[in-house]
């Protein structure tokens, strides 16, 4: 559930209380559902409305009905046995309309438990939490059941709604690495969110809010300390792994481990790792330090002994205090760097200090470049390639001077440069193909010509994997998805055969099957893949975060979904400052500069426009996102055949440079706000009438010479395809058409339709084609439910509002869709009541 979800269930709860209805809340722990009681009793209180709370921890005194004390004083029957509290306080509760309020009605001794039933037996009105329904004593439950109780779930926080609830709180979007963290402890319970960050000290850089080693609050000790009732000896082994990280299964007694794992606490086949980092934070939080240090030398002593563990010896036996020979923290390093751990490896080469060997300073070179140190980076690197004369040696270091230069320093065409001094050195084949295939992304970034087709299949695996990776990034944004997917499986099928790629090559390959998916005309698929794919980056704080984050920021806008855009855009940009593989943060700021003017907010938009060198200016998709500001600023001074025009430039450059898919859509967009002969013939070349092109091109062709009837179907095709800003566009251009035509009746209902579009999950109305009044988000679910047949008062306790306001919604609804009753309201929501939620 959203967080605007569960402002809507407090509302709703809050609405049922008053009405004198009872109310039960079930949710996992920590899942604010404690939180959510006490508003409620708060508010209610400060209403003047009788209102008592009782707590189902009391009962851990193990005295009959103590949880109920205080509602019996407040009863004035004190001093009363049990059989006089049985018969006489639920009729008093009931005749003074009080309201009781339970929390983990669960924990209630029987002796309460069989009261809170009398209570509700009675007429009276309750509050009731738990973590499920079947929890709860057999007697409040029937009861609450028969009395038809109002029953909200409150489930676990989604990712985004985490991320968005600690921005709110500390003022700024985290950190990748941070978010991950908070991620991984939150277990999405709103109050371990709040648990974690009260009072927290924070550091805020480009890359966002940095967190602190956080440390546990009273919420997190007791969720863990409920489910780490295992004995000395599996706490033993769980302190040991919280310490260490991931170990060997056999390293441990398996009695203990399998207490572990039973209980759910460990994962890993034949390793193990804490299950959950909550119970680790824990758990090492009270650990004196030199048992800490103590601990992680014994282990980096036993893992030391264990072929494939060596490195992590090293880490842990480093971090004990104990010594490491240099030369084995180098080529420990040289194997965390490998499996993507940056600072651990940092770590080692500080330990092993200055060492005077070429490949040192390569290695140095990648990691400093990895971490974002730039300058140092740049400086052991060009001293290794000044030094370095074997093929596997330059290329190498061609690699990474492309990475930096074109990535870290966001200089794609000196990347070019120092990419071609290298190669022209280089004398095997097969590295020259490695680097020749790198070679195409740094000077598609730089905006030259380019040239991939191999004459012949290399026999080396590391330049068939690079050239399937190039291949499938190529056909993603300039071909087809069958070219695509037949690149990236090719590619996958590769990297089993080189142990030494990059960690992120696999993602390459994942983003390019997700552009060939959506340019294929498969939107929601793809979507459901990037979501996927940003959810897992989040949560592992993985460097691909950025990089899905902005994949999914630009579809919403080209979907219409403004606010989705927005939040993702400014995410992306902050994540991607970073870590970057992809050379996307340019990118990421001119998209999030185009959702800025799109919303209005054009001199936000012009100024971060203003910020870019033109050496980002020359990568065609950072171009792509400064036409639409200058767009946007034409279309609203009145000027639509230049903003037009604007967007058909830049998306003619597209297609020149490869990017043929972004090109599409910038062009249809040229075509939307002034569409013409010319722009639509261009469309229809440029898809070849295959995958969202061909759409977009059958779109335009009947625009132009379809009749409204024609037209109309159309509608439904983008609908259906999840781009609701260009379907809420085409009703508004129908609803036109059929008013020239005299057809006002269907002229009403496609305006109606067009502004039920427009509103449904925030859809931009872009390009304006009329002056209306959008649906709120609240007044489109009033709107589906009055449509739905379901009477004022059932949707106010649905929606936590009073009747009269729901009527004041539904005034405006009709008003704003130019229908006069439910009927008609009705007709205009068919499509959405079948299907309302086609993305």
């Amino acid at each position: 559930m959203h967080l605007a979800g569960r402002l809507s269930v407090r509302a709703r709860v809050l609405e049922s209380v008053r009405s004198g209805r009872s109310v039960l809340v079930v949710g996992p722990s920590g899942s604010g559902r404690t939180h959510l009681l006490e508003d409620v009793v708060d508010r209610r209180a400060a209403e003047a409305g009788a209102v008592v709370l009782v707590r189902g921890g009391d009962a851990e005194a193990a005295v009959p009905l103590a949880a109920f004390a205080g509602v019996v004083a407040h009863h004035g029957l004190a001093g009363s046995d049990a059989l006089g509290i049985y018969t006489r306080l639920p009729e008093a509760i009931a005749r003074r309309r009080t309201l009781v309020a339970v929390d983990d009605a669960a924990t209630l001794d029987r002796a309460s438990a069989v009261l809170l039933g009398q209570i509700l037996r009675a007429g009276g009105q309750v509050l009731v939490t738990g973590e499920s329904v079947d929890d709860l004593p057999r007697s409040v439950r029937d009861e609450l059941r028969q009395r038809d109780a109002l029953a909200v779930e409150l489930p676990l926080l989604t990712t985004d709604d985490v991320l968005a609830l600690a921005a709110d709180r500390l003022g700024e979007e985290l950190s990748s690495e941070s978010a991950a963290r908070l991620l991984a402890l939150a277990e999405g319970c709103p109050a371990l969110v709040v648990d974690l960050l009260d009072g927290v000290a924070v550091d805020a850089d480009r890359t966002g809010v940095h967190l602190p080693l956080l440390r546990p609050g009273p919420r997190a000790r007791e969720i863990v300390g409920a489910r780490l009732d295992i004995g000395p000896e599996a706490r033993d082994v769980l302190v040991t792994v919280a310490l260490t990280g991931e170990v060997p299964t056999d390293l441990f007694d398996p009695r203990p481990v399998a207490v572990l794992r039973e209980a759910g606490l460990v994962a890993g086949s034949g390793t193990l790792v804490p299950a959950r980092p909550l119970d680790t934070l824990v758990l090492v939080d009270g650990v004196a330090d030199e048992e800490v240090a103590s601990r992680r030398r014994a282990m980096g002593a036993r893992l030391r002994k264990i072929d494939g563990w060596h490195a992590r010896a090293d880490l842990l036996t480093l971090r004990g205090g104990g010594a490491v020979p240099a030369a084995e923290l180098l080529r420990s390093a040289e194997q965390l760097l490998g499996e993507d751990h940056a600072d651990d490896a940092a770590e080692l080469l500080d330990a092993a200090g200055v060492v005077a060997d070429p490949g040192v300073r390569l290695l140095r070179g990648r990691v400093a470049s990895v971490r974002g140190d730039i300058d140092v980076a740049a400086r052991e690197l060009e001293a290794f390639a000044a030094a370095v004369t074997d093929d596997v040696g330059l290329r190498r270091v061609g690699q990474e001077l492309g990475m930096l230069h074109a990535v870290r320093r966001m200089d794609p065409a000196t990347a070019v440069t120092a990419v071609e001094s290298v190669l022209a050195r280089v004398v095997d084949g097969a590295e020259r193909r490695v680097l020749e295939a790198d070679l195409v992304k740094w000077r598609l970034m730089a905006g030259q010509a380019v040239d991939f087709s191999p004459s012949q299949p290399s026999q080396d695996s590391r330049a068939r994997l690079t050239e399937a990776v190039i291949g499938a990034m190529v056909a993603s944004m300039d071909g087809s998805a069958a070219t695509a997917e037949h690149e990236v499986e090719a590619g996958r099928a590769l990297l089993p055969e080189v142990p030494d790629a990059e960690p992120w090559v696999g993602e390459l390959l994942t983003l390019s099957s997700y552009l060939g998916t959506v340019f294929d005309g498969r939107v929601v698929e793809g979507e459901v893949l990037a979501t996927a794919r940003r959810g897992a980056a989040a949560a592992a704080g993985a460097p691909s975060l950025g990089m899905w984050e902005y994949a999914s920021a630009e579809m919403a806008l080209h979907r219409g979904e403004v606010h989705q855009a927005s939040s993702l855009a400014r995410r992306a940009v902050r994540h991607l400052s970073w870590r970057d593989f992809t050379g996307l943060g340019p990118t990421a700021r001119a998209l999030a500069a185009a959702v800025d003017a799109r919303s209005g907010r054009l001199s936000a938009a012009q100024v971060q426009v203003d910020s870019f060198e033109p050496a980002q200016l020359a990568d065609v998709k950072v171009g792509l996102h400064v036409a639409r500001v200058t767009a946007e600023r034409l279309l609203r001074d009145g000027d639509a055949e230049a903003a037009a025009q604007c967007l058909e430039d830049v998306a003619e450059l597209a297609v020149a440079q490869m990017h043929r898919h972004l090109g599409i859509m910038a062009l249809d967009e040229a075509f939307m706000i002034f569409p013409s002969v010319s722009r639509r013939d261009r469309l229809v070349t440029v898809s070849d009438g295959a995958g969202l092109g061909g759409l977009l091109a059958t779109r335009a062709q009947l625009m132009l010479g379809g009749e409204a009837s024609e037209v109309a179907p159309q509608v439904e095709v983008l609908r259906a395809l999840g781009l609701v800003g260009r379907a809420a566009h085409l009703a508004f251009v129908v609803s036109r058409r059929f008013a020239g035509c005299g057809d006002d009746e269907q002229a009403a209902a496609w305006r109606s339709r067009a502004v039920v579009l427009a509103a449904d999950r925030g859809a931009l109305r872009w390009p304006m084609v009329e002056d209306v009044q959008a649906l709120t988000a609240r007044e489109l679910d009033v709107a589906r439910m009055a449509a739905a047949r379901s009477r004022s008062r059932e949707i106010a306790e649905r929606l936590g509002l009073s009747v009269r306001t729901v009527d004041n919604h539904l005034a405006r609804i009709y008003r704003k869709l130019g229908v006069s009753g439910r009927d008609e309201l009705a007709a205009v929501f068919t499509e959405e009541l079948a299907d309302p939620s086609p993305a």
